[in-house]
């Protein structure tokens, strides 16, 4: 469901990116797979996709997604993203998406990507800055509340979803120049079929909070309670996290 709230601009970065017949294409951390199907499907002749993911469900599902529907054109690697089993300078193009603000390396892994580049490839990330000014509108206190305990325990997790500020000086040290960077954030509406993104987030993530000791159960009474009145409500919106598009290019 988030891919499908993200793929067009996940597409748009493609297009800038030259994706195209014949590219071969790495999808870092690629999870599920999403992405590195439709890429698959967008460089099918002679064009490849690598996708890598630490975890062997998510490779294993890929694998099997894969085939039934005939692509041919994808190897999927279970290695860490630090690490890629990847031979020097031999991918055109790099995705990585939802990546950077999970690991504990964010550099170390910008630099193993520009390891694999050929001269002239580039890398393509989609990730977030100020995540913590997703909101619903009208102002909601309690949904505030939930953002900023949400970031907290990301941040104590190891993670930073304010990676992209430091992305720029990433792709420096890594040989990298920056090409691009554009904004993106989307307002959805309870009549929005994607309006149940948001929706499932919080009821599985925010139950979570309370476990961590980021929220109390009187928070979590109040913000379902503020969630499904709000979901009955055509005068709000949610407000998505921002994700930046970045581009950075291989001397």
């Amino acid at each position: 469901m988030q891919h499908d709230l993200w793929v067009d601009v996940a597409r748009r970065l493609w297009d800038r990116a030259g994706i195209t017949t014949g590219s071969r294409v790495l999808d870092v951390g690629c999870g599920p797979g999403f992405a590195t199907l439709e890429l698959a499907e967008r460089v099918r002749g002679t064009g490849h996709v690598t996708a890598v993911d630490v975890s062997p469900r998510y490779a294993d599902y890929l694998r099997a997604t894969a085939a039934r529907r005939s692509l041919r054109n994808v190897s999927v690697v279970t290695a860490d993203v630090q690490s890629m089993p990847i031979p020097d300078a031999s991918i055109d193009v790099a995705y990585c998406r939802w990546v950077l603000c999970w690991v504990s390396d964010p550099a170390a892994v910008v630099k193993e990507i520009a390891r694999v580049l050929r001269p002239g490839g580039l890398l393509a990330v989609q990730d977030y800055f100020d995540w913590q000014r997703l909101s619903l509108a009208p102002r909601s206190e309690i949904m505030d509340r939930v953002a900023r305990a949400a970031n907290q325990s990301y941040i104590a997790a190891g993670s930073d979803c304010d990676v992209v500020q430091r992305l720029p000086g990433m792709l420096k040290a890594a040989g990298l120049t920056w090409d691009f960077i554009e904004p993106h954030a989307f307002a959805v509406r309870p009549s929005d079929p994607l309006w149940a993104w948001p929706t499932t987030f919080f009821a599985n993530y925010v139950p979570k909070l309370v476990e961590g000791g980021w929220l109390t159960e009187a928070d979590q009474r109040a913000f379902m309670a503020e969630w499904a009145a709000r979901s009955a409500d055509d005068c709000t919106f949610f407000c998505t996290p921002t994700v930046y598009s970045v581009v950075g290019r291989k001397a």
